[in-house]
């Protein structure tokens, strides 16, 4: 697994993440089709029978889960929390996308497929929809039964999902113009000095803004006087920090920064999780 891990690279998929985003993380993988194959062989190493049912369901579904979905896509992502966290989380997923159509085609048959079990079991089914703006194609993902939604577009090789179309378009325009995390200054400045431009993944936090929230939240609850100055000194502790990993032939490097001061990466708690 840790072989998945490509070579540092540049990161296309931060140009789409706005440079005021509370957390975001992006990798560069050698592709969905090496995980997707590695993912099978480890599974078909406990089970002999796995090959067969993943025959059996693509027969079903009337797709190769490889060469529709897995082989559409490119070795890199990223994650990002990019705005407030209710009523709902701001959060975008960015993919790099080889093949749109063929990936499009193979997400509307997967809702077919869906809906006709759904309809079977006397249940609701999901809503895929489509809207051309301009020269532009919107898509939007809803369930009846669930409370939330998906939207996404295509744009410039990449695949743009978010919760809402606002914040589709919000993506667009940071790519366009420019302003955005992959090109801001602070963000570069945390990078290591060690002199290398790109890396193969990052983890990214600049939760000040959200715990300034919390603290203006924390004026009107009933918290003793300790509470609050501790819960202040956490508001003015908090600074942005990043991890960045580099895949080696030999290994993965991992190294972080706070506020532009070298950080032990082993004593954070974000590294750890990942």
């Amino acid at each position: 697994i840790a072989s998945w891990l490509a070579a540092p690279a540049p990161m296309g998929a931060l140009d789409f993440v706005s440079p005021h985003t509370q957390g975001a993380a992006a990798f560069v993988f050698k592709g969905p089709s090496l995980v997707f194959d590695d993912a099978v062989g480890l599974i078909a190493t406990n089970d002999s029978a796995a090959r067969d049912e993943l025959a059996r369901l693509e027969s079903k579904l009337d797709l190769s889960l490889r060469e529709d979905l897995a082989a559409t896509l490119g070795g890199e992502f990223a994650l990002a929390l990019d705005g407030p966290l209710l009523p709902t989380p701001a959060w975008k997923l960015v993919v790099e996308v080889y093949d749109p159509a063929r990936l499009q085609a193979s997400l509307e048959l997967l809702v077919t497929r869906a809906n006709d079990e759904a309809a079977s079991a006397g249940k609701p089914g999901l809503r895929l929809e489509a809207e051309q703006v301009g020269a532009r194609t919107y898509y939007s993902l809803r369930a009846e039964d669930l409370p939330f939604e998906l939207h996404y577009t295509f744009a410039d090789g990449y695949w743009v999902v978010c919760p809402s179309r606002a914040l589709v378009m919000q993506a667009l325009r940071a790519r366009d113009t420019g302003e955005s995390l992959g090109r801001s200054a602070d963000f570069r400045v945390l990078f290591p000095g060690d002199g290398q431009d790109h890396v193969s993944g990052v983890a990214y936090q600049n939760l000040g803004p959200m715990m300034g929230s919390f603290m203006d939240l924390s004026r009107s609850a009933q918290l003793t006087p300790e509470q609050r100055r501790s819960l202040d000194a956490l508001g003015r502790s908090t600074k942005p920090s990043l991890i960045c990993a580099y895949g080696l032939p030999d290994g993965i490097q991992v190294s972080g920064t706070v506020g532009g001061l070298d950080l032990d990466p082993t004593s954070l708690a974000l590294p750890i999780l990942l």
